[in-house]
Order: structure tokens, then sequence, then C-alpha cells
């Protein structure tokens, strides 16, 4: 119930999805585990996640976030390259339409092809190959996720060598790495 798109601010914010489905105590699905350093788990370039409607596998995490672009149309997280936004998958407040005022700086990018990402929610649509026994109960977990300066931002950091940059590093290296958890949702489905 945000005026704003969630995450906000600054444009390395993201929220993503962990979804864990269990039969019994046996975990048959999982998506979107952080590691300890605030990875997600399983993806290789966290800067370039296409927004996610359809979940087939686990390599495929539902992550909100805006992805600035350089002047090459490349991810960049350098606030001094950033001419455009490539993806902003970011959720939209409730309310948001597609007539409303200032709709070409507030409207979503990448997401032309989910009908159901609208102003206030957006629906993610699962389809799993659990095993063979079909007739088990499972559990679904799913967990939204949020970080306020995700490895990915902090790595190109690293390698600038000045004061501010090392103490900013030495801060968030100082820091826990968890991220947020913003909602929780427990479901069983027989």
């Amino acid at each position: 119930l945000t005026g704003h798109k969630l995450p906000t601010g600054y444009p390395a914010r993201r929220a993503w999805l962990r979804v864990i489905v269990r039969a019994g105590n046996e975990v048959v699905f999982r998506s979107g585990e952080p590691d300890e350093q605030g990875r997600i788990r399983g993806v290789a370039d966290e800067r370039a996640l296409p927004h996610v409607d359809r979940v087939t596998s686990a390599e495929q995490v539902v992550v909100y976030e805006c992805v600035p672009v350089d002047t090459d149309g490349k991810p960049t997280t350098h606030l001094t390259r950033m001419v455009a936004m490539g993806k902003d998958n970011r959720l939209l407040p409730k309310g948001w339409r597609a007539d409303g005022p200032e709709v070409a700086h507030t409207a979503s990018r990448g997401t032309e092809h989910d009908p159901d990402f609208t102003g206030g929610e957006d629906v993610v649509h699962f389809a799993l190959a659990i095993g063979a026994d079909e007739r088990r109960r499972l559990t679904v977990l799913v967990t939204l996720l949020y970080q306020s300066v995700p490895p990915a931002w902090v790595d190109p950091l690293r390698e600038v060598d000045t004061p501010e940059a090392r103490s900013f590093v030495a801060m968030y290296d100082a820091m826990p790495q968890e991220p947020e958890t913003l909602a929780l949702a427990v479901e069983l489905v027989d």
C-alpha cells in the first residue's frame, strides 16, 4: 500500500521470491535462496535477470528491481553511466493505471508479456515437475525478501581505490548480508 513502486528509492534495491516446496520433510523444489554473501544461489549474473511470469525451474527467480543500462544498453551499477532503465518490474503501487498521469515515467519495463502484472500486484505461475508420487501433500513456502544494496552493486566498488569506496565496502562487509523478510506465505496443496 505504498505510493511508490516496491522497492523504491536508490536503483540497487531489490525484492525477490524465495520459494520452497516440500513433500513431507523432503524439499522437492527451491528457488531464490540467498547465500551467506547475500547473492541468489544458482544465478550467474544477478544484473541480467529477466522478468519472470512463469517459473518452470529453480534457476528462474522472480526478482523485482530496476536495472539501469549504459549508452551501450548494458546493465550498469555506476550512477554516472546510467542513461535509461532496461528493466523496471518493481511492483506498481495499488491504483496505478496505464491511462494515469505520467505513465511514460511510471510504467514498468520488461513486463509487457505479463498480463497480470498490474497496479498493486503480480501473479506468478509455477509449473513444476516434483516427482512420480503426485498424491503427496505439498507445503509451499513463499518469502518476499528485500535487499537495499545487493552484492553486485558493491563488487565494482571493491576495485575503486578511494577512501570513500574503501570505507563503504568496509562498512558493507561488516554488516550481516542476510536479506530482510517483507512477507511470508504458507500454502498446503493436496
